[in-house]
């Protein structure tokens, strides 16, 4: 939150978090690695703050029952087989299940953790059969920059139509002070 002298600038310039002293890190708002960046596939590349670890701090959880618990009641479902609190998801086409998330904001990074076996395909944070899906082999945690038009988290079966298993889905905003490269 202040203006670095050069010596400031030659100390910190070649450390990481972890290296830095507790003066360097008096009242430091941010610090950025600039070749540091999220996993954001089918995005533009994040960049995050790694004041926050590598956006290890997350925010709350947005998706109701991401654990299936309770069955299929929070979620919009079509041609999935629920097995215990597993869902199993077979076809690209007509097999999937979403969940409307409303407290998406454009311009900030959210990951995205699919916990399971096998390969799906998510539409993270886009709506409509438009919308690029993004093929993942399970377990996966996408870091993704959502823009105005989010507002679900969709999983469908793979392309090769051969079955996944979807054990949890979820999804939290990463804290702290994430951009884009150019």
């Amino acid at each position: 939150n202040a203006a670095l002298t050069q010596a400031q600038v030659k100390s910190i310039m070649l450390k990481d978090y972890a290296s830095l002293s507790a003066s360097e890190k008096t009242g430091l708002v941010s610090w950025w690695n600039l070749d540091s960046v999220i996993d954001s596939v089918g995005a533009s590349t994040a960049v995050y703050d790694n004041h926050y670890a590598g956006g290890s701090k997350l925010g709350t959880e947005l998706v109701t029952d991401g654990s299936f618990a309770n069955g299929l009641t929070s979620w919009t479902h079509s041609n999935v087989t629920l097995s215990g609190s597993s869902v199993i998801l077979y076809d690209n086409d007509t097999d999937y299940v979403f969940q409307n998330i409303t407290s998406f904001t454009a311009g900030e990074v959210y990951a995205f953790t699919f916990e399971g076996t096998g390969n799906i395909r998510s539409r993270i944070g886009h709506t409509g059969a438009a919308a690029t899906q993004i093929p993942l082999t399970l377990p996966a945690t996408i870091y993704r920059l959502v823009d105005s038009d989010a507002s679900r988290v969709q999983v469908h079966g793979a392309s090769d139509d051969s079955p996944a298993t979807l054990t949890s889905v979820s999804v939290k905003l990463v804290n702290g002070n994430t951009g884009t490269l150019s």
